[in-house]
């Protein structure tokens, strides 16, 4: 199927820390542009992230959702399939039906062998894509970890308005996004054990050095088998204060919330868990933002009161990360798998 255009803190010791650098760094791709090449940065972390490839594609949309008190109700269903076909060996290929739904930015169902890194792809990633790894028994992109391993590689996409043509692989090109949804469908291989630190994040770039203005993290919390949110400012008035990437001794984080779904542990692997993000930007001067993350299709973590940007009013939601970094090093040989996901402007839910 041809592949359609179009993811710090409480990771570590302590989620509020700027007093420990990250080491954060990002390897070259195969497009054009500016490389941050390392950028160490101050937090618990102890992230350094590498990346090369791009992606394919995949989407649906679901009921809207609304967040009062921090709860947010009507959101994703995890019964919900827009119009998905099933491909080759029952694979769920979503991105089909692309077409009918113009609010996907972006869609992956890894169901194409085009290279990762491409015009409408992600602009660095390294994960190898597997066949018969997929939902229904496709293709996947893959993370292998040995023993003691850190990091075992990432896709990054860019959209929207980027500030340097090294993100720009043409994704949904010059647009302007105050607030995304993003969803992943995640499987961990047979007899699970550990937690590995970084799963995803949404982030707005505002330079070509990689500097930011917010990040959403969405990752554990040491040991503890549970996927929790991590918001963060990089804005004092209307002024970005963090230069480069990870730039943590900058930040102001918002408050770590951790979910209560074991979903890093033996009882949930060998099942793909859908995962589902929504970040709103607040509104200029109103600490209104949200960050919201559903698993299944059901609630596990939400905040509306956030203040990711303070008075800024550059740049937009323009990239999501999905990342597999291991602050401690994996505990044993073991892999996971990504597939289905999708980057939307509305609610998106999960396959059927």
């Amino acid at each position: 199927m041809l592949a359609l255009l179009a993811a710090a803190g409480c990771a570590g010791d302590d989620g509020g820390s700027a007093s420990t650098s990250d080491g954060a760094t990002m390897s070259t791709s195969t497009s054009g542009g500016t490389n941050p090449g390392t950028s160490a940065a101050g937090t618990s972390a102890g992230e350094t992230t590498e990346s090369t490839a791009g992606t394919s594609a995949t989407g649906q949309a679901s009921a809207s959702s609304s967040t009062t008190g921090g709860a947010t109700t009507g959101g994703p269903s995890s019964a919900t399939e827009t119009g998905a076909s099933s491909g080759t060996g029952g694979a769920i290929a979503e991105c089909e039906d692309w077409p009918n739904h113009p609010e996907w930015i972006f869609c992956d169902d890894f169901e194409s062998d085009a290279p990762l890194v491409a015009d409408g792809r992600y602009f660095e990633g390294e994960m190898p894509r597997v066949e018969g790894e997929g939902v229904g028994g496709g293709a996947a992109i893959e993370a292998a970890w040995s023993q003691g391993q850190v990091g075992a590689g990432g896709v990054k996409l860019a959209f929207g308005e980027v500030p340097d043509a090294y993100f720009d692989n043409g994704v949904r090109p010059g647009e302007h996004f105050d607030e995304i949804y993003y969803r992943m469908m995640l499987r961990s291989e047979a007899g699970w054990e550990g937690a590995p630190a970084k799963l995803s994040r949404a982030t707005i770039f505002v330079d070509g050095s990689w500097s930011q203005a917010m990040i959403a993290h969405a990752w554990s919390h040491n040991t503890e088998p549970y996927l929790g949110m991590d918001p963060v400012r990089c804005v004092s008035g209307d002024a970005v204060v963090c230069s480069g990437y990870n730039d943590f001794a900058n930040m102001s984080w918002l408050g770590f919330q951790l979910g209560d779904t074991p979903i890093f542990t033996d009882a949930y692997s060998d099942q793909w868990i859908c995962v589902e993000v929504r970040v709103k930007l607040n509104d200029p001067g109103v600490a209104n933002g949200v960050q919201t993350i559903w698993i299944d299709g059901a609630l596990e973590v939400s905040s509306e009161r956030l203040d990711f940007r303070g008075t800024y009013e550059g740049y937009g939601i323009n990239a999501v990360f999905f990342e597999n970094y291991w602050n401690d090093g994996a505990v044993k040989d073991e892999k996971r798998w990504f597939d289905n996901i999708v980057v939307s402007e509305a609610p998106i839910g999960c396959p059927g």
